[in-house]
């Protein structure tokens, strides 16, 4: 729970009508752990469809890291090339 500290108990729970430890539970049970971001965002989508989605997305980063799926900032590391190719499409914008 020390990450979802940057959202502070009271804030998630005046939003959200549950605290950290209760949707950390919740997820646990649904077994989160094993799934991927947008699976845990996809299953609180289904379970949860009165949240806004910034709720979702910020509930699901922050189990993600209370247990230690994912660490602080790794969203936004990318490697360059990638490594899948990439469409077409894209391609031909990244080039120009």
């Amino acid at each position: 729970m020390r990450e979802a500290a940057k959202i502070s108990e009271q804030v998630v729970r005046d939003a959200t009508g549950r605290g950290w430890d209760e949707w950390f539970s919740g997820l646990d049970a649904a077994g989160a752990a094993k799934l991927r971001h947008s699976s845990i965002v996809g299953h609180l989508w289904r379970s949860h469809p009165e949240l806004p989605n910034t709720w979702r997305q910020s509930i699901a980063v922050a189990y993600e890291r209370a247990r230690g799926l994912k660490v602080v900032d790794e969203a936004r590391r990318m490697t360059w090339p990638p490594d899948h190719p990439l469409p077409e499409e894209t391609r031909r914008r990244v080039s120009r």
